[in-house]
């Protein structure tokens, strides 16, 4: 009787990212040009420092510290200085990109079989982490006349349940490309507080904003410390996604030490060595923002939908994440949310259980 495979490994979705790319590259064989939409891969040069630092690379690629070596950390915690955000280097755990980040704080936050609330269209690969993690899913739909932002109180009280353990946040989001606005995160968190749960926010897209608009960190609102975790990518922030460095960021002494033992566990004890080595060598000055990609894919995105809201005007969804040649000095008239479909806020009610 031939051994069966587990029934995790069955449920293991096959990346559509990544099942794209043969079909991408037989295409450019037959001449094709390709504008790849599929994956989350900056056309920038990745900085000379970055590249320079590599070729000085030690002979020997020792373990490090779990957490990432000082000079990593140090790099990290002068980035959130300057987006105004005070954090230590024992609230900091670099990891093996944001992926990993993710799947340390699925497994930290949440119990098998818990469930965990986030809105889509989603990044397809949260998914996979989740069955990792083996938990589940709850999405609630947003829609596009909405501009894909947050749904309203009603819908997130209607989907938690006894297993509820975690909200999970793409910020500005993958794939719609919608940045929440202040208001809208800090009543995500209220209700994250109020019923006990953990706001995961994914935010490596951070600097990819070209609007004018500033993207409001979670760790930047006060009073949750204890809720709040943040995933980020150097790596993607510095067209250098090959590296595969990340960090996992927490003020919950907790929870940052749960993913510490993750991290330490791990047949990877240590993020990859080129990783911490470039790390130090990322150029400041591109603290924020970096440089504007000329990639055409930023046409296709900003011509996604123009539907026609309930007002009968027609608008524009604000995708305000994705690169353009130049950003506008000022918003175009109809890109902006349409009055009747403001993003309804999430008042404050009392918790259920």
């Amino acid at each position: 009787m031939p051994p069966l495979v587990s029934d995790r490994g069955r449920r293991m979705p096959a990346s559509p990212i990544r099942k794209l790319m043969p079909l991408a590259e037989a295409a450019k064989a037959r001449g094709v040009r390709v504008y790849h939409l599929n994956i989350g891969q900056p056309d920038l040069e990745t900085p000379e420092p970055m590249r320079r630092r590599l070729a000085q690379a030690p002979r020997i690629f020792a373990y490090s510290p779990s957490v990432g070596t000082p000079e990593c950390l140090a790099t990290f915690v002068e980035y959130y200085r300057r987006l105004g955000i005070p954090l230590s280097a024992d609230e900091l755990i670099t990891t093996t990109g944001g992926s990993e980040a993710v799947l340390f704080a699925l497994m930290a936050c949440a119990n098998e079989g818990d469930e965990v609330l986030l809105v889509e269209p989603f990044y397809t690969n949260y998914q996979a982490f989740a069955t990792m993690a083996g938990l589940r899913l709850r999405p609630l739909t947003c829609r596009g006349e909405d501009g894909f932002h947050l749904p309203a109180r009603e819908a997130w009280e209607g989907a938690l349940t006894p297993r509820t353990r975690l909200v999970l946040l793409c910020n500005p989001n993958n794939p719609t490309g919608t940045v929440y606005g202040p208001e809208e995160l800090q009543a995500v968190a209220a209700f994250c507080r109020e019923h006990g749960l953990f706001l995961v926010s994914d935010e490596v897209y951070r600097e990819f904003v070209y609007d004018g608009r500033k993207l409001v960190s979670a760790l930047a609102l006060p009073g949750f410390e204890e809720n709040v975790v943040v995933v980020d990518s150097l790596s993607k922030r510095y067209s250098a996604c090959g590296i595969r460095l990340g960090c996992l960021a927490t003020r919950n002494r907790d929870l940052y030490l749960a993913c510490l033992r993750c991290r330490s566990t791990t047949a990877r004890t240590s993020p990859p060595g080129c990783s911490r080595t470039s790390a130090s060598a990322a150029p400041p000055s591109w603290w924020p923002p970096p440089p504007v990609s000329t990639r055409p894919r930023a046409s296709a995105r900003t011509r996604c939908a123009s539907p026609t809201c309930s007002s009968g005007k027609t608008w524009r969804p604000p995708w305000t994440s994705w690169p353009r040649a130049s950003p506008p000095t000022a918003r175009p008239a109809d890109s902006a949310p349409c009055p009747s479909r403001q993003p309804a806020r999430l008042a404050p009610r009392p918790p259920s259980r």
